[in-house]
């Protein structure tokens, strides 16, 4: 899991919205099945923020340099959490840009 102090969460905290959006950081008891971030049909009830994980970002990065650079990965070359991270983000990619 990413660091916390990395994501800016302090206007949450002083607000008391780290309890209203789910912050995983919190480790509540009780949580809402309520969404508290929602796009395109897919939502969470868990602030998206908190659940990032380093891992997570390099996938994000290196999927849109692929894609600013046009380069295509063999997936076969990968270990399997990569190629199964940018296979996805391709899907939710072209599914983005066919409704937008």
């Amino acid at each position: 899991m990413s660091r916390q102090a990395e994501w800016k969460c302090d206007p949450c905290r002083r607000t008391g919205l780290d309890v209203k959006r789910n912050c995983s950081w919190l480790d509540l008891k009780e949580t809402t099945d309520k969404p508290v971030w929602a796009r395109n049909g897919v939502y969470t009830t868990v602030c998206p923020k908190s659940i990032v994980s380093p891992d997570s970002e390099h996938w994000i990065h290196l999927f849109y340099s692929m894609k600013l650079l046009n380069q295509h990965l063999d997936l076969l070359t990968l270990d399997a959490r990569t190629a199964d991270a940018l296979m996805t983000l391709e899907t939710e990619y072209r599914k983005e840009t066919l409704h937008a």
